[in-house]
């Protein structure tokens, strides 16, 4: 499979993922926060998938290594860092709940890690070609 390819299905899962959480979140939400936590749930899932693809950046620079073991962690490092600091700003505006964000941007933080470290480590094995017999 294509890097390209591959970063496109990778894109694509963390949309899916996200999108999920959004439908299971955004009517507990709008109950128990109103129209503000709703806009903390959308902003908490939307950064977690820009923070996904900003982590993913050292991966993708990289290339088909065997030593995966400084861009996996570079990613792991970009990634927390992004989600931080997209946090630090956000948390401060007022147009956000503060609790809803916080509380949708870890739980879509952990469902997206899984889909994060499947691309950063990709295929463990080579395809070995198959023998001829």
């Amino acid at each position: 499979m294509s890097h390209a390819r591959r970063y496109l299905g990778f894109v694509a899962m963390l949309v899916l993922i996200s999108g999920v959480l959004i439908l299971i979140g955004i009517e507990p939400s709008r109950r128990l926060g109103g129209e503000e936590a709703v806009r903390g749930l959308l902003a908490g899932c939307a950064l977690s998938v820009l923070s996904s693809v900003v982590g993913s950046v050292p991966v993708l620079l990289s290339g088909v290594r065997s030593d995966r073991v400084i861009p996996v962690l570079a990613s792991v490092c970009l990634r927390f860092l992004a989600a931080l600091a997209g946090a630090a700003v956000l948390v401060t505006r007022d147009s956000l709940e503060p609790r809803a964000f916080l509380l949708w941007l870890g739980i879509s933080y952990l469902a997206l890690l899984v889909v994060d470290v499947r691309f950063a480590l990709g295929p463990l094995t080579p395809k070995s070609p198959r023998s001829r017999t």
